[in-house]
Parts: C-alpha cells; sequence; structure tokens
C-alpha cells in the first residue's frame, strides 16, 4: 500500500507529499502501514514551504514544565532571549523599588527562579507570516499553559494558530518624561542593545493550534525538530556573567564585596559594562557598552558540547 500510494504521490509531483510519505513508509513494500497512518503523516507536513524557515530558538522555563516543550509557550532568538535572561540581573535592585511596575518581574517563576530553571536550544521549522505575539503563562490550579493575544486598545483574546512574534526593540519605552529609576533606564536600553541595529531580537510564542505535532488540519504553523541542548540556567548566566567582568573588573574591584552578584554596587557594575556609563539615566544606541558579539560568544560557549567545554546537560 505504501508503494502503491507513493507513485500516485509521484505522478502529481507534490515533492512535500512524498517527503512526507518516505518519512511514513520507510519500507515501501511492507503492507504494515495502514492509509490512517499515511493520513497521520501527512497531515504533519504541512507548513507552506514558501514560507518556511529554520530558526533556533531558547527556551526557559521551570523544570516541572520542562516535559511541555514549546507547546504554548514563549521563546526567543539568541538576541530576545539573552535580553529576557539578562534583565534578571536587575532584580536585586529593581525588587527594592516602590514602583509597581517592578512586581511582574519581581514576582515571575520564569524571571526570579534562575537558580532552579533550565533553557533549551531549540531547532524549529516555522512558518514565517508571523501574527500577533502572545504572553503565554501557567494556571496555577491546573498546571496548564495558555496564550493570550492583545493587540492594542482591544480586549486580550485568545491567540490564533500563527506563530506570535514581537520585536524587543519596540516592547519597551523610556520612562515617562525622561524620569524613572535606573533599573527601568537598564531594561529599554537592554532592549535597544538585543533588539536593535543587525541584533533584531524577537520573541516568538507558540500555540498547541498551531503546531504540527498531531494536527489533522489543512495547515500548521511551527515544528520542533529537534532540542539540541538543555542547561541550567544558572550556569547560562554563570557563563555570560564572567565575559561581562571580565571586559573590564575596574568597577567590580571597587565594591564592598566584589563578588556578590546580590548587592546594588556589583550589579550597577555589571549594566554599566553591558550598557555603558549613560546606560542608567538615558537612552543609549546599540553600540553602547561592550560589543554585542562578547555576549553571544559566551552565550553560544555555554551550548557547546561538554567536551567543547559546554555547560553540563539538564
Amino acid at each position: 500500500m505504501c508503494g502503491f500510494v507513493r507513485r500516485i504521490f509521484a505522478k502529481k509531483n507534490t515533492s512535500q507529499a512524498r517527503a512526507c510519505f518516505d518519512h511514513a513508509c520507510p519500507h515501501p513494500t511492507s503492507m504494515l502501514h495502514s492509509l490512517y497512518v499515511v493520513v497521520v503523516q501527512l497531515a504533519v507536513c504541512q507548513i507552506d514551504p514558501a514560507h518556511k524557515q529554520t530558526v533556533v530558538l531558547y527556551h526557559e522555563t521551570q523544570p516541572e514544565y520542562q516535559a511541555l516543550g514549546m507547546m504554548n509557550q514563549n521563546t526567543g532568538d539568541i538576541f530576545g532571549d539573552a535580553y529576557f535572561v539578562l534583565r534578571s540581573v536587575s532584580l536585586p535592585v529593581e525588587c527594592l523599588s516602590k514602583n509597581p511596575l517592578a512586581h511582574f518581574d519581581c514576582d515571575n517563576p520564569e524571571q526570579n527562579d534562575t537558580a532552579t530553571n533550565v533553557i533549551s536550544m531549540n531547532i524549529v521549522d516555522v512558518d514565517d507570516r508571523w501574527s500577533v505575539y502572545g504572553t503565554c503563562n501557567v494556571n496555577e490550579q491546573t498546571k496548564t499553559y495558555s496564550c493570550e493575544c492583545k493587540v492594542p486598545g482591544q480586549l486580550s483574546h485568545k491567540c490564533n494558530a500563527s506563530v506570535g512574534r514581537s520585536l524587543i526593540y519596540s516592547r519597551e519605552s523610556a520612562p515617562s518624561g525622561g524620569k524613572g529609576e535606573n533599573w527601568q533606564w537598564w531594561r529599554v536600553n537592554l532592549a535597544r542593545k538585543m533588539g536593535g541595529g543587525p541584533a533584531g531580537g524577537a520573541w516568538y510564542s507558540t500555540t498547541s493550534g498551531g503546531s504540527c505535532h498531531g494536527n489533522t488540519s489543512a495547515t500548521c504553523y511551527w515544528r520542533l525538530k529537534e532540542t539540541k541542548r538543555t542547561i541550567a540556567s544558572t550556569c547560562l548566566l554563570h557563563r555570560v556573567g564572567d565575559a561581562v567582568v571580565a571586559s573590564n573588573r575596574t568597577c567590580f574591584d571597587s565594591c564592598p564585596q566584589p563578588t556578590n552578584q546580590s548587592s546594588v554596587c556589583w550589579v550597577e557594575c555589571f549594566m554599566g559594562n553591558v550598557l555603558g556609563p549613560d546606560g542608567s539615566v538615558k537612552l543609549i544606541n546599540a553600540s553602547a557598552g561592550i560589543p554585542i558579539g562578547t555576549i553571544t560568544a559566551a552565550w553560544n560557549g555555554a551550548f557547546a558540547p561538554v567536551a567543547n567545554g559546554g555547560c553540563p546537560g539538564h
């Protein structure tokens, strides 16, 4: 039956269908594969070839939700996720603030629980006809994730099946009236550095409705091809942090506790290296502070195989 259906597809010259069928029927003379299996296998191969691209996306999560993979989750490319991870460095300062805008990060376990979180590196096929980015969060009672999309001026609504995408450069704006606390300037300037210029960092949302896995609808919008590595968030942060400190130790050496990463002095020195001396008081250009390549080199090194000096697997 596999060989018979293969020939039908070949006559129609549908290379996408034949590729799916070849995957479903590695032994074309075998009669063990039912037509149902063929149909199901074909159903997972519906990303439009004209809009298909392969991207590398990183996902930070709590270990108890690791098995969910990317289903109803938020991820980022290397620049987008580096922005998310580096934001957590400022929490010892941000969480001292009385400003209500600080509460979300301080109460968000994916942002503040880096001691136990893990980060995965994923190879993903996506349909590049992006939709509105959805915020995906867990229901603590049901332990399930769902995503909500919001267009400015409208109420939040359930996201559609397309992959959501948001450029981080556009997610942050300067504090009102140009007056803000240092952590607020760090936040917007990290977005400018990691999302501006050649970086163009982005966040993504991938919903269960758009997944190609187990989807029997006419189209799907994303498929997880491979999870290359999963490492502890602490290891990644240490690698990136060590690179930032090594770029200029002078400020850190002047702190009362030069290695205390929870101290205000250490955080200020860290952000000063990353964003430059003006990063805590006004908007900066993406070129301010250390070269972005310093951050990405440390990041890529953390995800390298252990034999090549990468972080241990998790």
